[in-house]
């Protein structure tokens, strides 16, 4: 009897000492209107992201400079691959054509055009998602690379997780949609 009330304790400690925690995705692409497919080649590398995304915790900015974690709120995976594939994906979807893969992707062949995007900022910060992104897409056989600068701002409703990951989520639907327009 002694072990079963011991158990009983030990178990409703480790409880009380456990958190829940939410994990998010945000690989999932947006909605895509379909256009003609496309009958070229397109490597997307893997995108650059601020050392403060790679944290598993999702981050917010009160302040200019400061930075502060979501304590019960994280990323399900890897924020830069998870991105480089909702790129990928809605691409995929948007143009009804698989030959727009994650890049180098292992073989010999090499792409027709070659995009790299590196994320400068995508937090939240007081009332809304801030996103800014840098963009180069090379051509085989043309000299000049083409650059551009995104920037986008989203409101969120609050500063709950799921208010934020909402809001990420849009803003970069925003990119993406720029983004396919470019190529």
């Amino acid at each position: 009897m002694r072990e079963i009330y011991l158990l009983l304790i030990a178990s409703i400690f480790i409880s009380s000492c456990a958190t829940h925690e939410t994990q998010y995705l945000i690989s999932i692409p947006s909605q895509v209107k379909r256009v003609k497919k496309r009958a070229i080649s397109i490597g997307i590398k893997r995108i650059e992201i601020p050392q403060y995304l790679e944290h598993s915790s999702i981050a917010l900015s009160d302040f200019e400079n400061e930075l502060r974690y979501f304590s019960n709120a994280s990323w399900a995976e890897a924020v830069d691959v998870a991105l480089s594939k909702r790129v990928v994906s809605y691409l995929q979807h948007k143009y009804n054509d698989p030959s727009i893969y994650l890049y180098p992707w292992g073989t010999d062949m090499v792409p027709k055009k070659v995009v790299s995007i590196r994320i400068n900022r995508f937090i939240q910060r007081a009332d809304h998602v801030e996103l800014e992104v840098a963009w180069e897409i090379k051509t085989r056989g043309t000299q000049k690379p083409k650059r551009g600068i995104f920037s986008a701002t989203m409101p969120s409703k609050s500063n709950s997780a799921k208010d934020v990951v909402k809001a990420m989520d849009a803003t970069f639907a925003k990119f993406e949609r720029y983004l396919s327009d470019q190529l």
